[in-house]
């Protein structure tokens, strides 16, 4: 039998150098030099030009080495070293363990074999222990609260580093949905890890028993916890680079306790994307979140959480159930209002509400914003809502905020900053019904003259490929510049945003409502919750949620009816501790209760919980109902626009001076502001969409004028 045997050479990899230096400490003449080669056919000679022959060189000084590599088949190559002087000890860091957050409880170590000096070596800091190679540390703070070390050698040579160790950090927690209990031991709680690698995860009840644990979290995050008997609880996240079970984050809830008569109906609304009545995979079927669901007869009112879950706790009797959001259609049930019945044997009802939604790919921008005052930072918040089932690909978003403001940061990375402007381009894709918040901060200058000052901002928002209707893609806002004000409070902006004062019944259409609040306490508040009874005069039905400053840990509708938002642990921090980030807020849009009668008084305030503070009552949002006259505020004055339709640039005439000028799209968004300080201006509007514009000019005695043009 004759065996073949093929035989395939390959090409040797080129032989290659690459050098290393360690410096020349204190001046002792101990820098060290080496080279390291790869490649080319072992063995490999070297040969440096000081005469050394092997791969290291030791005792050094300052200067440039060069080697030439030959491998065993006479190859060469060749690299260069240069060795520097160092006038401090080279002291680096050795094995040591991360401290919990907000403690001391680090190990450190310190190679003395790198020190390079002449022992015995002296320490500023007393070292927990010390052998031939290592000086040990424990009780070792997080870098930024650490000491500062310095070592020093025989001769006086030293070097000072900062003694600390990274913060080992255990998950936070978003709390998203907490069911109370029922006729005995069936409340739930859903919650949602901010990460789970190194986490060990329990549930503990105020005996501090172990309900629930979990060493491996699961991957999405979200954990659902069930059976549990009303009472207080805990949810406790371990570091797990942390030896022991003493290290974690805690999280505390309550499990409320209904009467024994009591019922809910319970379930999820979500797009049902192939038809089968059922709620696939999150990344595979779109759920529904903080939408209103009516309960009749009542009516009663239910929300989503961020799941697109929903419970609402009833009395024993028949009732329907329907989605109030107009863009879906029931696929399961087919109709809606959807009956059912809470009876003492069937306490709980189950029933999820499958839809389908006729919107196309839609993006809405939403600002809101922060007083503006001389010397203090200047807040705005971007909310990007995707409106449609459907992925946001990569959207672009540019700022125009007013040259008086010097941008300060942005909590989304990968911006561009320019004159005026701050820019993010493809960012990360936004999912079906999904929300981003991007929170800017800029500085006003001290300077107490600019008080009455506007200032303007404009944001667009645009996603790949561009949709057909980008009219609401567009936010802009005018700030006036203030000294002294109320931090806590709640302004009510019409759709047409023609008054902060009156609805006017046949021209506006909604109110969009923006509740702000600051601690100026003088510590942190862990919790914070709003609450907004809603006035009788508006309808709950057709309230949206626009925006929120902090992670929701989850909102709810309860009998009056009152609008609750709660931010658990958000460590909201005081104003005298940190101004800039002692801010927050929440927004909705809601439509009055019609028919609106002239006259009528639409009176709304919000309370605002600081941990277990007496609640903060805000100054009342009073709008009177009426019909509009025309042009508000009308003066003397008027404006002429040229050309009108216009393409690009749009001049302006008036008889006297303009201060500012406005351009609201016909749905009421104010699209455009520019200040002006004469009679004749120009406004570039060639980035507006196609259509009818209506254009507000104000005068210095405040009065204003209206003209409508058309954008070609």
């Amino acid at each position: 039998m004759i065996i073949l045997a093929s035989v395939v050479a390959s090409a040797a990899q080129a032989l290659s150098v690459q050098c290393w230096t360690y410096p020349d400490v204190c001046n002792y003449g101990n820098g060290q030099a080496g080279a390291s080669a790869t490649g080319g056919a072992p063995p490999y000679t070297y040969s440096w030009d000081n005469g050394g022959t092997g791969a290291n060189l030791t005792g050094l000084v300052p200067g440039t080495y060069t080697v030439t590599v030959t491998d065993n088949l006479g190859a060469q190559a060749s690299c260069a070293a240069t060795v520097t002087a160092s006038a401090e000890l080279t002291v680096y860091g050795g094995p040591g363990t991360p401290t919990c957050p907000g403690t001391c409880t680090g190990s450190a170590s310190f190679d003395k074999t790198l020190f390079g000096g002449v022992a015995p070596y002296t320490y500023s800091v007393p070292p927990a222990n010390e052998d031939a190679n290592l000086v040990y540390y424990g009780s070792v703070c997080w870098y930024a609260e650490g000491n500062m070390l310095t070592v020093t050698d025989a001769n006086g040579c030293n070097s000072t580093v900062q003694l600390g160790v990274p913060n080992s950090y255990y998950s936070q927690v978003e709390l998203l949905q907490i069911m109370p209990s029922c006729q005995g031991a069936a409340g739930q709680i859903t919650f949602q890890l901010g990460f789970t690698m190194l986490t060990t995860l329990r549930v503990l009840d105020d005996q501090l028993n172990i309900v629930y644990q979990d060493p491996a979290p699961p991957e999405s995050g979200i954990v659902v916890v069930g059976d549990l008997a009303p009472g207080d609880y805990f949810i406790r996240c371990y570091s797990n680079e942390i030896p022991g079970e003493w290290c974690y984050g805690e999280t505390p809830f309550t499990i409320p306790d209904l009467d024994t008569d009591c019922g809910r109906i319970m379930g999820r609304l979500f797009i049902d994307a192939d038809d089968d009545c059922q709620f696939d995979q999150p990344d595979e079927e779109t759920a529904m979140p903080y939408r209103v669901l009516v309960v009749e007869p009542g009516p009663l009112y239910g929300i989503t959480d961020g799941l697109g879950e929903y419970v609402i706790n009833l009395e024993e009797g028949s009732y329907t159930i329907e989605n109030q959001d107009p863009d879906l259609f029931p696929l399961c049930p087919a109709t809606e209002p959807v009956p059912f019945d809470i009876t003492a044997f069937a306490p709980v009802v189950m029933q999820d509400l499958a839809d389908s939604s006729s919107v196309a790919p839609d993006l809405e921008l939403t600002c809101t914003h922060s007083e503006a005052r001389p010397g203090f930072v200047f807040h705005v918040w971007l909310t990007i809502k995707n409106l449609s089932p459907y992925f946001a690909g990569s959207p672009n978003l540019l700022f125009t905020h007013d040259p008086l403001l010097t941008f300060v940061s942005s909590s989304y990375p990968l911006y561009t900053v320019s004159p005026g402007q701050v820019e993010w381009s493809a960012m990360y894709f936004l999912p079906g019904y999904g929300t981003r918040v991007i929170h800017l901060q800029f500085q006003v200058p001290a300077e107490p003259g600019l008080i009455g000052t506007d200032l303007f901002h404009t944001g667009f928002v645009q996603q790949t490929p561009a949709e057909a209707d980008e009219t609401n893609n567009t936010c802009s806002e005018t700030v006036t510049i203030i000294g002294s004000y109320d931090p806590n409070d709640k302004t009510a902006f019409t759709s047409t945003r023609q008054s902060n004062e009156l609805y006017f019944i046949d021209e506006d259409e909604w109110i969009d409502y923006v509740i702000r609040f600051q601690n100026t306490g003088t510590a942190s508040a862990i919790n914070v919750e709003i609450s907004d009874t809603l006035a009788p005069e508006l309808d709950p039905a057709t309230m949206q949620l626009l925006g929120w400053s902090h992670p929701l840990s989850r909102v709810q509708i309860t009998d009056g009816p009152v609008m609750h938002w709660y931010f658990d642990n958000i460590n909201l921090p005081d104003s005298g501790a940190n101004e800039a980030a002692s801010h927050g807020f929440v927004s909705f849009r809601i439509k009055p209760s019609l028919p609106l009668i002239a006259g009528t008084v639409i009176d709304n305030e919000a309370n605002i919980y600081f941990d277990f503070n007496p609640p903060v009552i805000t100054e009342p949002s009073v709008l009177t109902a009426e019909f509009s006259t025309g042009v508000q505020e009308q003066g003397d004055q008027a404006v002429h626009l040229q050309p009108n339709p216009v393409s690009d640039v749009l001049g302006i005439t008036s008889s006297a001076n303009i201060t500012s000028l406005r351009i609201l799209a016909a749905d009421g968004r104010e699209v455009l502001a520019q200040s002006v300080r004469t009679a004749t201006a120009e406004v570039n509007v060639a980035e507006l969409k196609a259509g009818a514009y209506l254009l507000i000019a104000t005068f210095a005695d405040g009065t204003e004028a209206h003209e409508r043009f058309i954008k070609q």
